[in-house]
């Protein structure tokens, strides 16, 4: 290379024969070419993948790591034959590290569009509208199952049981809940006062309100007269404690 004025001229294939010991498989194929050519071997440069990854179902993976450069001669009476010129261990790693779930997902949906593609672009035109309206009414069909369940389920969870409860306690109900919404609970129909009760922090209002969600169950599914007014007592104690701990915490 003592006729090259600079090294920045120099060719990187050149280079790599002379100079560097180490690249990626693209200068190895590359000089492989060149070798094989100015020794009138007719060669070929060829890129594509070195895949060896399966999937469960036994199909052939190829990803981008997978690239890979080699030359081909052609040989007379035999035709083309690989010349693979890159060491194994610059070889694509037969063994590769696992691949992410989420990864794999990602991919398989990629499939899946890529398939519709090409399946909707082979169709009529005219046809398309069809598809549209009949993938527009699976999604409503979807989405009305789904708040139908949801319905069903707050129903189930609804805190005082399936059915309403009794006239009697209907007023008791709503203060109870509005005693709760003041303190930064809201009760909801999706889940059972004891989840919203254990979302106060410790101390007096929780503990009162423990109490009155036990005694109104009792009321509610056939309590005595006795449990009625207990419950009332411990209903008018828990807005106390309540109010009660507002004010310290305004004060």
């Amino acid at each position: 290379l003592s006729y090259l004025p600079s090294r920045e001229r120099v060719d990187p294939v050149v280079d790599f024969l002379v100079n560097r010991k180490d690249a990626h498989c693209e200068f190895f194929a590359s000089s492989a070419a060149l070798l094989l050519r100015g020794l009138n071997v007719p060669t070929r440069y060829v890129t594509g993948f070195y895949a060896h990854e399966q999937d469960a179902g036994g199909q052939l993976v190829v990803r981008s790591r997978d690239a890979h450069a080699w030359v081909e001669a052609y040989v007379d009476g035999i035709g083309w034959v690989t010349v693979e010129a890159t060491p194994p261990a610059g070889l694509p790693d037969e063994k590769p590290e696992s691949v992410e779930g989420w990864r794999k997902l990602y991919e398989k949906l990629q499939d899946a569009f890529l398939r519709l593609k090409d399946a909707l672009a082979e169709l009529p035109p005219e046809q398309l509208p069809l598809i549209a309206a009949a993938f527009l009414v699976a999604l409503a069909s979807f989405g009305a199952a789904r708040w139908w369940r949801d319905r069903k389920r707050e129903r189930r969870l609804t805190p005082a049981g399936l059915s309403q409860p009794p006239h009697a306690l209907r007023d008791v109900a709503a203060r109870f809940e509005k005693a709760l919404s003041k303190s930064g609970v809201k009760p909801t129909s999706a889940r059972p006062w004891s989840e919203s009760v254990a979302s106060l922090p410790e101390g007096e209002p929780r503990r009162r309100a423990e109490t009155f969600v036990s005694l109104y169950d009792r009321v509610r599914f056939g309590g005595r007269d006795s449990d009625r007014r207990a419950l009332d007592e411990s209903l008018k104690t828990l807005e106390r404690a309540l109010a009660e701990e507002k004010s310290k915490k305004s004060s």
